[in-house]
């Protein structure tokens, strides 16, 4: 069986000479390994290692704040929600996963929603004050 062939620059590359990086080393870290779909493997497992803490901090937070709603009898951020609010909230998501521009689009509204709450907030308490 033949083996296949390196190409021919494989070695200046990997010497820091090839012509994607102008003779100069690169400034990037070394790969954990030197096959591509090991190092793949292994930034999948750290990613979803990752995202699985992540998951478990969220939901245990969720629930925590869930009983702490149910003690004080507060009442769900669902209930009373119209029709043309669930699907506005599902089309903002949809957005937000599907470009870089949605996202940068639905994360700049909610920057600007919570602003304006704050400063809602800050007016109400300031009209309190001078009464």
């Amino acid at each position: 069986m033949a083996q296949p062939s390196k190409p021919e620059n494989a070695n200046l590359q990997s010497q820091g000479k090839g012509s994607n990086t102008g003779g100069k080393k690169s400034k990037l870290p070394p790969a954990p390994a030197t096959g591509t779909a090991v190092n793949l493997a292994i930034a999948e497992i750290v990613l979803r290692g990752l995202a699985d803490r992540m998951r478990g901090k969220v939901q245990a937070d969720i629930s925590q704040a869930d009983a702490h709603k149910r003690k004080s009898g507060e009442r769900d951020a669902v209930d009373g929600r119209s029709l043309i609010t669930s699907v506005g909230l599902y089309g903002a998501a949809k957005l937000a996963r599907r470009s870089r521009a949605g996202l940068g689009l639905v994360a700049g509204g909610l920057l600007a929603k919570s602003l304006y709450d704050r400063g809602k907030a800050v007016r109400e308490r300031r009209a309190k004050r001078g009464r």
